[in-house]
């Protein structure tokens, strides 16, 4: 089912991260979450949380984020304020603790770090715009499971040595899920 305590340490991390960035909220957090994750699924066949996603309206979101995040806001380890942003009321997580990293690899981190960088300044509309070009998100249903798999769509067209990654991957991926 994934890394709860990956998931916890992520939202502080990422909500610390951007502190600075006066367009972050809650729908920025799930894109940062849903990339930082899909990406490092497609450059190692595994992800950072092993969170599942699911497909909501305004682009995929992690299962247990609201769970986990209201375990960090009755730990006091994170608070969500409610402010205007523009003409909109931004929902904005913020860490009230350091973040724990202990269970991270540095390339975890830089990944992360990474989405936060193409994301920094763009609004909740433009990472969910964004997020809507997904083609797992595209494929799946409302409120379905996003395959960690569809990272590998490409437009491009796959070569004999692709296709056997992806069957692997995928069967492995199946193989999780399953135990």
């Amino acid at each position: 089912m994934g890394d709860n305590r990956k998931l916890a340490e992520l939202i502080l991390y990422i909500s610390a991260r951007c502190e600075d960035d006066a367009a972050y909220g809650s729908t920025k957090l799930n894109k940062i979450l849903f990339y930082a994750d899909f990406l490092f699924y497609a450059n190692t066949g595994v992800s950072i949380t092993g969170q599942e996603y699911m497909r909501l309206d305004r682009g995929p979101a992690p299962r247990r984020l609201v769970v986990i995040r209201n375990e960090l806001v009755d730990q006091g380890a994170l608070t969500v304020r409610d402010q205007s942003y523009g003409r909109w009321r931004q929902k904005r997580p913020v860490a009230l603790r350091p973040v724990d990293l202990s269970a991270f690899t540095t390339d975890e981190i830089a990944s992360v770090d990474s989405v936060v960088r193409e994301f920094w300044g763009m609004s909740a509309t433009e990472v969910s715009d964004h997020s809507h070009r997904f083609d797992g998100w595209k494929l799946a249903n409302d409120r379905e499971t996003i395959p960690y798999p569809t990272a590998l769509i490409s437009d491009e067209a796959p070569s004999a040595e692709d296709h056997a990654i992806a069957l692997q991957l995928g069967r492995e991926w199946a193989a999780r899920r399953a135990a």
